[in-house]
């Protein structure tokens, strides 16, 4: 088993002449971890078919003997289950990149507001300076005379 493309499903017998179908699924799911391994086994020794199904991680186990419609509805379920669970990881990975890019917006927003805040700030002060007292100035100086009188003596 290589792992140039991924495996959907991994299917192997309990009882195999080399080694036992767990051991080969457990080989397999280093090799192929997303990939849904299904054991076909004898229910004679359920202690160890258990033991066997939580070590290797198995998702799905049929005891023979088994009808050929069992066998493809767990097929299908295990494919079904796999396409599921790329999509979940595809989704993580987008929602991880865009909640990145939804932080680097956020930052840029705050930056700009920031300077914004600090630019007001500043015109607010240069506007209510009093060049007299050397203070800021609590409100815009008012002038006593309409500014038509001032300039009308001014023009006499």
């Amino acid at each position: 088993m290589t792992t140039a493309e991924p495996y959907t499903l991994i299917l192997s017998s309990y009882m195999m002449p080399k080694m036992k179908g767990d051991k080969i699924l457990l080989n397999a799911r280093k090799l192929a971890p997303d990939a849904q391994r299904m054991l076909l086994a004898d229910t004679q020794d359920l202690d160890t078919l258990i033991s066997s199904i939580n070590s290797a991680g198995i998702h799905a186990c049929l005891t023979l003997p088994f009808e050929d419609k069992q066998l493809l509805n767990q097929v299908e379920n295990c494919c079904n289950l796999y396409e599921d669970n790329l999509k979940k990881k595809n989704l993580k990975r987008l929602t991880a990149r865009q909640n990145k890019q939804l932080f680097q917006i956020a930052s840029n927003f705050k930056k700009k507001t920031d300077a914004y805040a600090r630019q007001k700030e500043l015109k607010k002060k240069s506007v209510f300076w009093n060049p007299v007292s050397g203070q800021q100035a609590a409100a815009w100086p008012r002038i006593s005379l309409p500014l038509w009188r001032i300039y009308w003596a001014n023009v006499r």
